[in-house]
């Protein structure tokens, strides 16, 4: 409980720093408000390393072991007979323990680098109030179930970062990202809706 209210207020005042020594820039000739990179960055990165290291925090014994059962090599991965659901996820953990480690922990953290990375991106682009984000983020639950639900909250962070897709109605790179997507976690087909449904 420690490390959750020690993350929770860092991450709180980084931001704030981070926003009271912003300014306004102009992206693509729209005058925009960009909150300070470096303070922003250092809460990201606290919330990086804590799910990133994290123990014993909801399903990430289960998933540690499912990592340990996933073959490092490629080759071996495509030919593995009882990966059939979600293959899309256990191909990229088979990736990353080819090419980064085969140790499970640090598998977590190259999700934790995805998954938190995406979704810190798109509030510190989409919000001026980044501070009120990532507080909204962690006490609503958010932060704590990217550690519970990792395959879901891959996909959803990397479908978060592609949201302005659908406000520019660029559906021919949405469209296959969302099934991409859909191989990480089928849950992710619903987004498919959603455009028209935001679109509207």
């Amino acid at each position: 409980m420690t490390v959750w209210w020690i993350t929770l207020f860092s991450t709180y005042f980084l931001c704030l720093f981070a926003r009271m020594s912003g300014k306004y820039k102009f992206v693509k000739g729209e005058r925009v408000f960009r909150a300070n990179a470096l303070f922003a960055g250092m809460a990201c990165a606290v919330l990086i390393f804590v799910s990133g290291f994290r123990a014993n925090v909801g399903d990430t014994g289960t998933y540690r072991s499912l990592f340990k059962k996933v073959p490092a090599n490629f080759i071996s991965f495509v030919k593995h007979p009882t990966i059939k659901e979600d293959s899309g996820f256990y191909a990229i953990v088979a990736f990353i323990k080819q090419l980064i480690s085969p140790d499970s922990q640090k598998v977590l953290l190259c999700m934790a680098i995805v998954t938190i990375g995406l979704i810190f991106i798109t509030y510190y682009k989409n919000t001026d109030m980044i501070e009120m984000a990532v507080f909204l983020f962690i006490t609503s639950g958010c932060y704590l179930v990217t550690m519970n639900g990792v395959r879901q909250y891959l996909a959803s962070a990397i479908l978060f970062f592609c949201f302005p897709m659908i406000h520019k109605k660029q559906w021919k790179f949405y469209i296959p990202i969302v099934l991409l997507c859909s191989t990480i976690h089928q849950s992710a087909l619903i987004f498919l809706i959603l455009y028209f449904v935001v679109d509207k």
